[in-house]
């Protein structure tokens, strides 16, 4: 896999994200590791954040959008894993499904 057209697809991502109303994170932190963005939920117990992760799979040909947020010490999104081929057109597509699996996780947690 390319990592300028990599690069390309994490920044396109990232943008549908906040259209979704994630937020990202720092340029530091954008740059440097796969976390991608942040979406906070308010719980009865308090606002919890959920992270978006950008990761390359092994095949070069795809990455892959990951969320981790905890509630009672599991990861409820760990099983969500979206995968998305570089040379898709439909971006919003893949977001937009990471989006529903990450709300429907989050909404059948405790909190």
């Amino acid at each position: 896999m390319s990592g300028e057209k990599s690069s390309e697809i994490k920044i396109k991502v990232a943008d549908l994200l906040q259209k979704l109303n994630w937020n990202n994170v720092s340029d530091l932190v954008f740059y440097a590791t796969t976390c991608l963005s942040q979406k906070s939920y308010q719980t009865a117990v308090s606002d919890k954040t959920v992270t978006a992760y950008f990761s390359p799979v092994d095949d070069g040909e795809e990455v892959a959008l990951k969320a981790e947020y905890e509630s009672e010490g599991n990861n409820v999104c760990s099983t969500i894993f979206v995968r998305i081929n570089l040379k898709s057109t439909r971006l919003d597509l893949f977001v937009r499904q990471f989006e529903e699996h990450v709300n429907e996780a989050i909404s059948n947690s405790y909190a």
